[in-house]
């Protein structure tokens, strides 16, 4: 995921995680159109706001991560880079999902 997609879905997600069930359709259809990536991206992460499960940045955090874990060559580790306003800290060994990130 590129840094101009990130901002895309940070700023879509901001515009509907407060409004009502049909707004939020409405902005999600007009928004991302043919783009099924990034809608499906955009409703996990309002369903996992609306079900209060994890805080939000929590959420980013992990899309991010999951997201930009493909743009990196092989073997190569997020520790030192920034994802969104997440600066790593550490990256652990990769394991069965990813990187366990410290930030």
């Amino acid at each position: 995921m590129t840094p101009e997609r990130w901002n895309r879905l940070q700023r879509l997600f901001e515009e509907a995680v407060d409004l009502a069930p049909e707004s939020r359709k409405v902005l999600l259809d007009n928004s991302c159109g043919d783009d099924s990536e990034l809608r499906a991206e955009l409703e996990r992460m309002l369903a996992s706001d609306s079900a209060g499960g994890k805080r939000i940045e929590e959420s980013l955090a992990a899309a991010a991560a999951s997201a930009f874990k493909d743009s990196r060559p092989a073997g190569s580790s997020p520790a030192g880079k920034t994802i969104a306003h997440f600066h790593v800290l550490r990256a652990d060994r990769p394991g069965r999902h990813g990187h366990c990130l410290q930030g």
